[in-house]
């Protein structure tokens, strides 16, 4: 008779990141600008928020405090190398999302003009970092003031030999932006 498949850990959930969404989303966006607009010069601040993400979304609790984050349940090891640290920076932003609700970090960057227009144009389907810094050193703030090049690119007659500002996925990705974020009703 074999035996019964062990339980899961403590720590893991078929609701994964719903009981910390509210820490788990600042750390993202914050891990976007970091890799988006500021050209990967903090990719490695990126990437460690998130881990940090990753691994809050595997907790099947409600993080009310940090402290509840120096270890995990099931191994008393610290859930990332962040916690684990007598200071950590990441630490101290949960901290902040957990007694106000909010980053002023994140808050104070997304009221830069400029991460929000890398942002937004970092979200059309196939333009990435570069293409987005590309588009903004080139005086274009907004998915509307692109839109507007591209159709006087067209009007012109410029092809992808010319130096058209978007490939032509770039430019399909425009013409449905918007559209890939709707959801599908389901049946």
């Amino acid at each position: 008779d074999p035996a019964p498949d062990p339980a899961p850990p403590l720590f893991f959930s078929a609701r994964r990141g719903a009981l910390n969404a509210r820490l788990i989303e600042p750390l993202l966006e914050l891990a976007d600008i970091y890799e988006t607009v500021l050209g990967g010069v903090d990719k490695y601040k990126a990437k460690h928020h998130r881990t940090v993400a990753g691994a809050l979304k595997e907790l099947d609790f409600e993080v009310t405090d940090v402290s509840q984050l120096r270890s995990n349940p099931a191994t008393g090891a610290p859930l990332t190398s962040a916690f684990g640290k007598e200071k950590s920076s990441v630490r101290e932003k949960l901290g902040e999302i957990l007694a106000t609700g909010k980053l002023e970090k994140l808050e104070h960057l997304k009221r830069d003009c400029r991460v929000s227009a890398l942002l937004e144009l970092g979200k059309i389907w196939g333009v990435g970092p570069e293409t987005a810094r590309r588009l903004y050193q080139a005086g274009l703030r907004s998915v509307d003031s692109l839109r507007a090049a591209v159709a006087n690119e067209e009007a012109r007659g410029l092809t992808d030999r010319d130096g058209r500002l978007l490939t032509h996925a770039q430019r399909v990705g425009l013409k449905h932006y918007g559209e890939f974020d709707l959801k599908m009703p389901r049946a």
